[in-house]
């Protein structure tokens, strides 16, 4: 197994946008030094079990700060950092686990007739796709 966290310890790097990424999804307002500080305390501070390559990127999970950061594994330019939030999957044992929160949220009515219309579109959708798709 690759050591990533050395790796991107030494070349790790930043465009201009993803300063102002963190400190938005992150709900901080930090400088650039104090951002780079922060990101390499992250990286220095997690195991490298939590350390996971997933295609072209590697994904970092520290449980302790409840930050994900996404690093590009070509470059090792950091890409986004991601709160964790603790999902309560079992309340007799209180087992739970993490996941990054998004910034969106679904909030339509749950309703039958509302479930019926989305199940129409999709179903209309899908016969259309089919069509485009025999021609």
């Amino acid at each position: 197994m690759k050591n990533y966290k050395k790796e991107i310890l030494e070349k790790v790097c930043y465009t201009e946008l993803v300063y102002g990424r963190i400190n938005k999804k992150l709900n901080i307002e930090l400088s650039k030094d104090k951002i780079e500080e922060m990101i390499s305390a992250i990286i220095s501070e997690t195991d490298e079990a939590k350390f996971q390559k997933s295609g072209k990127n590697i994904y970092i999970t520290n449980s302790e700060r409840n930050i994900r950061l996404t690093i590009n594994s070509f470059t090792n330019r950091i890409i986004t950092a991601d709160i964790l939030t603790k999902i309560t999957t079992n309340e007799e044992n209180n087992e739970s686990i993490t996941a990054a929160t998004k910034n969106w949220r679904f909030n339509a009515p749950q309703s039958p007739s509302w479930r019926r219309s989305i199940k129409h579109w999709f179903s209309t959708s899908t016969f259309v796709v089919k069509i485009a798709n025999f021609l």
